[in-house]
């Protein structure tokens, strides 16, 4: 009985299907869209996991300076006299593969600190609360919020800021302070990172100081300069960047001494009855 079953099943599946020209046309309009839709899939995928990327760089000129401005890193505390003006530039590359589109750069101090864009000496300052930057206790901040505009990968934006303490003869203790760089992106993933590798150009090369030839030359073959754009996108530098969905953070400390020993006041002498 079993074979009387399967028999009639197996000639079933062994018949020849006579397709006609209809049936082949559809049968070929079939393959046809879906070769289309993955053309059109694969291209739309590939661009929306392109990004935009931060790489942050400070710089700090303790004399107020713009000659005196060196590369500040993360784990160094400047210490300055309290009634120094500080110089300090900070800066964003677009390290990703993808131009930003809506960046929206805060750099931001407490509010003991009078801070002045030397790129525009008459831009306003914003006032707001930070637990980051801001003093206990209430944690009152100044900053700017300028945009990055257009933000091509490679391209780097610089804002250049002068720091003084608003009332320096008050302070009697040291006050670290803590700066804050924020850009904001809507691209902006919340890991930093990708799993897999992006086609990246490397942003230091094609650079051809006086005296040798231009355009710059390389001694790469094309298939080595090829695999080496092959690359991981993440945040710079590494380890000190905070990261959210849509921001990007990294701050610097700075100590401010004070200008007169604990106690003493302006105008007092040690020899006074």
């Amino acid at each position: 009985m079993f074979g009387r079953i399967i028999w009639p099943v197996h000639e079933a599946l062994a018949a020849d299907v006579a397709r006609d020209s209809w049936a082949w046309l559809q049968y070929g309009l079939s393959i046809l869209a879906g070769l289309t839709g993955l053309i059109v899939f694969v291209p739309w995928a590939l661009e929306r996991r392109r990004r935009p990327e931060t790489r942050f760089q400070w710089k700090v000129s303790q004399s107020g300076e713009a000659a005196g401005l060196d590369l500040w890193d993360g784990e160094d505390v400047p210490e300055v006299p309290a009634d120094q003006v500080v110089l300090v530039e900070a800066a964003i590359q677009n390290v990703g593969d993808r131009p930003g589109e809506d960046g929206l750069i805060n750099f931001v101090v407490p509010d003991c600190l009078r801070l002045v864009s030397v790129n525009n000496p008459d831009r306003k300052v914003i006032v707001a609360t930070n637990l980051t930057a801001g003093l206990a206790p209430e944690h009152r901040v100044h900053f700017f919020a300028p945009t990055t505009g257009a933000w091509s990968p490679g391209d780097w934006v610089s804002l250049h800021h002068s720091l003084e303490l608003v009332d320096p003869e008050a302070l009697e203790d040291p006050l670290r302070i803590r700066l804050l760089f924020c850009v904001s992106d809507t691209r902006f993933n919340e890991s930093g990172k990708r799993w897999l590798p992006s086609f990246i150009r490397h942003f230091d090369v094609g650079n051809a100081p006086a005296g040798t030839p231009w355009p710059p030359r390389t001694e790469a073959s094309a298939w080595r300069a090829f695999v080496g754009q092959v690359r991981w996108v993440h945040s710079m530098p590494h380890g000190r960047v905070y990261r959210t969905r849509g921001e990007r953070q990294d701050t610097r400390d700075i100590v401010f001494m004070p200008i007169r020993p604990k106690g003493s006041r302006s105008g007092s002498s040690a020899n006074a009855p």
